[in-house]
């Protein structure tokens, strides 16, 4: 009997596991549309990470099959082309060509590299900390600056494809969007706690509960990031030489051209409006959606035709894509689900018990919403569980707050979509990464935050 060959098995998993789901029971609220979007998610989610169809054919996939379905129509299916997120990609894709054609991004890499002692741990942690510093001045939106610093780190470094560029990359992913979590994040929490008005009319957020209530995360990303270079070694040799090494090639490029010192003009105008964009009200993703067209001007040429020839356009899909799975879920009510199964199996339980439940079905449900999807969906659901289990509010929200961030596929977040977007990572070992990140963190909220949490009044 001939056996099965590894892309046969991966075909087979594909089909089995969303057939499965399609055969769980229907009830009141896991409707017929529910089971069919899960097994249609499930499906295209496999697609992607065993990477059995080109990025492009199972990124186009993914809303074709939600409307020939007959799941959503057409406004639904296709609504990411009329939001935001999927051009600001474009504009970000555009801009890192242009910044790796003319040399800035060496030149900035090379400068943060020396900086931070030229060595493997120093550039991640280096990355680490420039996140930390990002996320305060820009009140949680540095995620986007952060993928583009782990890019041009390892553009710079000419690594390969492969465990050092991989973790580089998730220093940037975490530096961008794990700070957010220990710290101010505007929108999230305006979300949070709108919605836990809706059941608690006087509830407010500070500016500063995140960072009192969740300040112990910043130790545990600094003990988690030793661990993860310690599995992950540093092979290649140009980590190794040393500072004086990128001291010297950053001496060795001389004084900036007529295009870098443009350049930076741009850059410099996109961080000051990142910057200001909390005290304006303007969205972070317009900056990118308007800048780096300038490049292109009379006067300026920069950027020409053949910098957006080579635009990864599947990566643009790919981001599409992922973004319709929220999109759909949120349409045909799978907050509603979440909610209707988890209270009842909760009531009565140990706090502890309580916060690693919510925890894991936050984690769960991020597979097919985004983080802010979650926080405004389910914050006031988690939070109504929680004062029914004698809790403080906020308390229940907290567990939802980290599922945004323990990401294990690259469509689960908007940073973890540009970061596999711009090709430093391979999926497999994002899926390893991010597997080993959101145990890790479900390990110390129960472990760790749950006593802190008491410690600090919150619980």
């Amino acid at each position: 009997m001939a056996k099965l060959n590894s892309s046969t098995v991966k075909w087979l998993t594909c089909f089995l596991i969303p057939l499965t789901i399609f055969c769980i029971p229907l009830s009141e609220v896991y409707t017929p549309h529910l089971r069919l979007f899960f097994s249609i998610t499930i499906f295209a989610i496999l697609l992607v990470g065993f990477e059995l169809l080109p990025l492009l054919v199972a990124s186009i996939f993914i809303p074709t099959a939600y409307l020939l379905s007959g799941l959503v129509d057409s406004t639904v299916a296709f609504s990411v082309f009329t939001g935001d997120t999927v051009w600001m990609i474009l504009g970000l894709l555009i801009l890192a060509e242009v910044l790796d054609k003319i040399g800035l991004l060496e030149r900035i890499s090379l400068f943060c590299i020396s900086k931070c002692g030229g060595s493997y741990t120093g550039v991640i942690y280096g990355i680490l900390f420039t996140g930390f510093v990002l996320n305060i001045a820009t009140f949680g939106n540095a995620y986007i600056i952060m993928v583009m610093v782990s890019y041009g780190v390892v553009k710079t470094l000419d690594l390969p494809i492969g465990k050092e560029s991989a973790l580089i990359g998730f220093a940037g992913f975490m530096g961008g969007m794990s700070w957010s979590c220990t710290f101010y994040d505007a929108v999230r929490n305006s979300l949070v706690e709108t919605n836990i008005r809706t059941i608690m009319p006087d509830f407010t957020i500070q500016w500063y509960d995140m960072a009192v209530y969740n300040g112990l995360l910043g130790l545990f990303l600094l003990v988690l990031v030793a661990f993860l270079i310690k599995l992950f070694p540093c092979e290649h040799e140009v980590l190794k030489r040393g500072k004086e090494y990128f001291t010297n090639r950053y001496k060795d490029l001389g004084a900036m051209s007529k295009d870098q010192r443009i350049v930076s003009v741009v850059v410099s105008l996109m961080m000051i409006y990142l910057f200001t964009s909390s005290l304006t009200g303007l969205k972070p993703a317009y900056a990118f959606m308007t800048l780096p067209y300038l490049l292109f001007l009379p006067g300026i040429n920069v950027a020409n035709e053949g910098t957006v020839k080579k635009v990864n356009f599947s990566m643009i899909l790919f981001v599409a894509g992922c973004l319709t799975i929220g999109n759909v879920g949120n349409a045909l009510g799978i907050s509603k689900l979440i909610t209707t199964t988890v209270t009842p199996m909760l009531a009565g339980h140990h706090h502890v018990v309580a916060l690693g439940a919510l925890n894991i079905v936050g984690v769960i449900a991020n597979l097919f919403m985004t983080p802010y999807a979650l926080a405004a969906a389910l914050s006031a659901p988690f939070a109504q569980i929680a004062m029914e289990l004698g809790m403080n509010p906020l308390s229940g929200v907290m567990p939802l707050i980290l599922a945004g961030d323990q990401v294990i596929f690259p469509h689960e977040s908007a940073p973890s979509v540009f970061l596999y977007s711009v090709g430093i990572i391979k999926m497999k070992d994002f899926i390893v990464i991010g597997t080993i990140k959101t145990v890790a963190t479900f390990l110390f909220l129960l472990i760790g935050l749950y006593p802190f949490w008491k410690f600090t009044g919150l619980l």
